[in-house]
C-alpha cells in the first residue's frame, strides 16, 4: 500500500539540514522549501498574505508570497538584461527615471510586467539596482558583516577565498541562493568588461554599499569601511566559482 505522508509545510522542510530520499528521488532542505512554498500557495492561496510592496520588504515575505525560490523580478530582469551585457555602463548608468517610477508602481501591486517593451537596458538594470538595494536588510545580512569584512583583513588572496566560503556557509538558505544567481550574473557581466567598461572592480563600487551594510554600526564608521565593503564584493565576484560551487543552480537562462 502506499505509504501515508505527513502534509510539507516550510516549518517542516526548513528543519532538515540533510538531503533526504523520497520515493529514490533526493531533495535538498532548500528544495523541500521551495516545494512547501509552492504547495502552500497552491492549496490556500488566499492564506499567503499579500506583501504591502515587492521593494523594501524582506525577502522571505516576497518569496512566500511568489511560491518560489527566486524572486520573480529577478530572474525577469536577469534574462531581459542577458543579450545586453555588452551595454557600455551596464549598471553604472541611470536610465529613465518615468520609466523606473513606472516599474516600480508595477512590480510592487505583484503585476506581470513586460520588460521588453522598455528599450533601455539601462532603466531594468536600475530596477534591479533598486530592489537589492531597498531590502531591508542587507542580503548579506548584518548579521555577518564583520565576518565579512574581517576576510579581507586575512593575508593570501586564497586563505581569503577560505574565509568567505565559510561565511556564505552561514547565510540563511534564501540569501545564500539569491548571491549565488546574482553573484553568478555579475561575474558573466565581467567577461564583457571590454565592450561595457564593468570590471569586477567597478561592480564592486556599484553593489557594495548595497550588498553589505550594518544599521547597528555609526554611519561614519561604515563609509569608511567602504573600501573593505567593496573588496568583499569583488572577491566574491572575481572567485565565485570556488566560492559558491556547492549552491543550487537555478536555470542558467535565468527564465
Amino acid at each position: 500500500p502506499e505509504p501515508v505522508r505527513a502534509p510539507l509545510t516550510p516549518s517542516t522542510s526548513t528543519s532538515l539540514l540533510a538531503a533526504l530520499s523520497l520515493d529514490g528521488l533526493t531533495f535538498s532542505a532548500s528544495n523541500l522549501l521551495s516545494r512547501a512554498r509552492k504547495e502552500k500557495k497552491e492549496k490556500n492561496p488566499s492564506k499567503v498574505r499579500k506583501p504591502p510592496s515587492m521593494f523594501g520588504v524582506p525577502l522571505s515575505l516576497v518569496l512566500n508570497y511568489e511560491g518560489v525560490e527566486i524572486p520573480n523580478i529577478i530572474r525577469k530582469t536577469l534574462a531581459y538584461l542577458e543579450p545586453h551585457l555588452n551595454t557600455e555602463g551596464i549598471f553604472r548608468q541611470p536610465g529613465s527615471m518615468t520609466s523606473l517610477s513606472e516599474l516600480k508602481k508595477i512590480c510592487n501591486k505583484y503585476e506581470d510586467v513586460d520588460l521588453t517593451r522598455f528599450k533601455e537596458p539601462h532603466t531594468v538594470a536600475s530596477l534591479l539596482k533598486l530592489f537589492i538595494r531597498e531590502l531591508p536588510e542587507p542580503l548579506l545580512t548584518i548579521q555577518l558583516y564583520d565576518s565579512f569584512l574581517q576576510a579581507t583583513e586575512i593575508e593570501g588572496v586564497e586563505e581569503q577565498i577560505n574565509a568567505l566560503i565559510n561565511t556564505i556557509g552561514e547565510l540563511p538558505e534564501d540569501n545564500r541562493r539569491l548571491a549565488s544567481v546574482f553573484l553568478e550574473f555579475l561575474q558573466k557581466v565581467t567577461s564583457f568588461s571590454a565592450e561595457n567598461k564593468m570590471t569586477a572592480s567597478n561592480l564592486a563600487t556599484v553593489f557594495g554599499p548595497s550588498l553589505l551594510w550594518s544599521p547597528d554600526k555609526p554611519q561614519a564608521e561604515v563609509l569608511l569601511q567602504t573600501p573593505k565593503t567593496c573588496a568583499v564584493v569583488k572577491l566574491l565576484i572575481l572567485h565565485y566559482s570556488k566560492i559558491f560551487p556547492s549552491v543550487p543552480k537555478i536555470e542558467s537562462n535565468f527564465s
